[in-house]
């Protein structure tokens, strides 16, 4: 199982704090921003567009599932956005979605 949990690839999506920078280039602070263990690779202007560059960056041809949390006040439409992506990019990996509630991140991922 430990072997099986080293496998498993995260991600998540917040707002940049302050002004820096990151493999995607100059951040602002108050930009939307994906975070995965590569370091900030995407910036974007909504949190389902960094979701969506999280997933790019991690989903692979071989993957089988992708596992979604949603943070608090996430607008349902971007979770079906968010499918919808995965469900033209990567017809074949299972998606899941469930509730986290966390705040300041309204999307952690995990995938495998």
């Amino acid at each position: 199982m430990t072997a099986a949990a080293g496998r498993v690839r995260t991600g998540e999506v917040t707002r940049a704090v302050r002004d820096g920078q990151g493999a995607c280039g100059p951040i602002a602070a108050g930009d939307w921003i994906g975070i995965t263990r590569a370091g900030i690779g995407t910036r974007a202007d909504s949190a389902v567009g960094a979701a969506i560059g999280v997933l790019d960056e991690l989903v692979e041809p071989t993957d089988e599932l992708v596992t979604i949390l949603v943070g608090a006040d996430v607008d349902p439409a971007d979770v079906a956005a968010l499918r919808a992506h995965l469900a033209e990019a990567r017809p074949t990996v299972e998606v899941e979605v469930h509730e986290g509630g966390q705040p300041l991140y309204p999307f952690l991922v995990g995938v495998e």
